[in-house]
């Protein structure tokens, strides 16, 4: 498991193990202090809904202003007292059958609990795929509007320009179609190319993209450091399984870090000029809930 920034308190640590002919492999660690600093206030991390608002508010003066076109907002929710890890992952396990499901226990004595919907990158000898992953709403919401599929588009143009940009061939789109997470619906593209490179390369190319940054990259990626007020960790980063032909990786989202008296809930969305204040808060309510309502 590798964390959404080099930046990050959450450092690599790397361990592998067998599994059915798989090399299981995860990049984990974190500050000493990680724990005692969740573990201190319910709420020294979590974004009030206010505070939310006025967040979207400068991402769209920003955006007004031509400094980035998308941003990521991300905010936790901390709950206090016991949970049960290993019950939340097979809670997961019989909801989501067709998320990734995982549960990893860290060094520092946290527990990751996810439920991802998006691969990050999928290798069978030297053809990979990935996927464009962008726009939400609620299940049952009657059709998607500008602002998803302009989120979406984003994503899907990025992902094809970076993979073609490290070397990509044979690069080929499907899509977008609906796919359910859950209680929500996303917009998601198949992307598929050949590649005779070091996967790694793949990897750094395609990891973090505008689905879980924003665009451009850098300048999204700057702006992101200044406003949101947690440290997302693993949350937004990838883990993944390998052997020497086949790999899988996901985008670590719709997770949890549980500890001993404290369980921390991630979630985010993407924030562009048509953002609403309410939307965007209901949304980041919903993914939260996916993992908070096990």
């Amino acid at each position: 498991m590798r964390p959404f920034s080099k930046l990050s308190s959450a450092k690599e640590i790397q361990w592998s193990a067998s599994y059915h002919g798989l090399l299981v492999e995860a990049h984990i660690g974190a500050s000493s202090n990680d724990k005692k600093h969740h573990a201190a206030s319910s709420d020294s991390l979590d974004m009030s809904k206010d505070n939310h608002a006025q967040a979207i508010r400068e991402i769209k003066s920003d955006i007004a202003a031509n400094k980035y076109t998308k941003l990521v907002l991300t905010r936790e929710h901390t709950r206090l007292g016991s949970t049960n890890a290993t019950d939340m992952f097979f809670e997961c396990v019989k909801r989501y059958s067709s998320a990734f499901r995982y549960l990893v226990s860290m060094p520092d004595g946290a527990v990751w609990v996810g439920a991802s919907p998006e691969l990050l990158l999928e290798r069978n000898k030297k053809t990979y795929k990935t996927v464009s992953l962008a726009g939400t709403r609620p299940e049952g919401q009657p059709s998607w509007t500008s602002k998803e599929l302009e989120e979406q588009n984003i994503v899907t143009k990025y992902i094809v320009n970076e993979v073609s940009k490290a070397g990509a061939t044979e690069v080929n789109v499907t899509g977008p179609v609906d796919i359910q997470a859950g209680e929500l619906t996303h917009l998601k593209s198949h992307i598929k190319f050949h590649f005779d490179g070091e996967e790694e390369t793949m990897l750094d190319a395609l990891h973090p993209t505008p689905a879980v940054c924003g665009a451009p990259l850098d300048a999204s990626f700057n702006r992101i450091a200044d406003i949101e007020p947690n440290d997302r960790r693993y949350y937004t980063g990838f883990i993944g399984l390998k052997n020497d032909d086949v790999s899988r990786y996901f985008v670590n989202l719709r997770c949890a870090a549980v500890y001993t008296d404290v369980t921390v809930f991630y979630a985010g969305g993407g924030i562009t000029i048509d953002s609403d204040e309410e939307v965007e808060w209901q949304e980041t309510e919903r993914k939260l809930n996916t993992l908070r309502s096990l």
